[in-house]
């Protein structure tokens, strides 16, 4: 399980490894991009989003416990992960770009 903030690169490294995770977005990320980060990729299943405001000792252990207790949650997540990740995105930007300078 990780626990993280909700940067596109962790998200991106987080699916890439296939790990479960909760996600905890900066509350004073440039706007709000963390927080639409968290929940797009929360939607997946891959993942599930804790709100820095509600980061309360109780709900951070009931959401822990769910990944520790449940097999079943952290393999559907880990599985949502993995789906997640594209491997050749930095070749299909790249294709994008190349066919984009050469129409003009």
């Amino acid at each position: 399980v990780i626990i993280s903030r909700a940067g596109a690169n962790s998200i991106a490294e987080i699916a890439a490894f296939g790990k479960p995770s909760m996600l905890i977005p900066l509350p004073t990320s440039a706007q709000d991009h963390q927080l639409k980060n968290a929940y797009e990729y929360a939607g997946t299943g891959a993942s599930v989003v804790l709100e820095e405001a509600n980061l309360l000792p109780n709900l951070f252990l009931f959401k822990l416990r769910t990944f520790l207790t449940d097999q079943n949650v952290a393999q559907n997540m880990s599985e949502k992960a993995k789906a997640f990740h594209k491997a050749d995105a930095p070749k299909r930007i790249a294709d994008i770009l190349f066919e984009t300078a050469h129409n003009e």
